[in-house]
């Protein structure tokens, strides 16, 4: 819901300059794409090791069983 709800306040924004420019379009793309990375960046587990991967110690049990 949430999603809708924040697609329905800025979809007027992104025409604000009027319809023969795309620049405001090409902004609220290009801050969508750098906050999702963010968010991509900071959520992500440490998954290089495998001693800290929690689908390693879920094989282990299973095959100690």
């Amino acid at each position: 819901m949430l999603q809708n709800v924040l697609g329905a306040a800025v979809a007027p924004l992104m025409s604000v300059a009027g319809e023969h420019t795309a620049i405001p379009l090409f902004a609220g793309m290009t801050l969508c794409t750098l906050l999702a990375s963010a968010a991509l960046l900071l959520t992500r587990q440490n998954t290089a090791d495998p001693e800290q991967s929690d689908l390693t110690a879920r094989h282990r049990r299973r095959i100690e069983k």
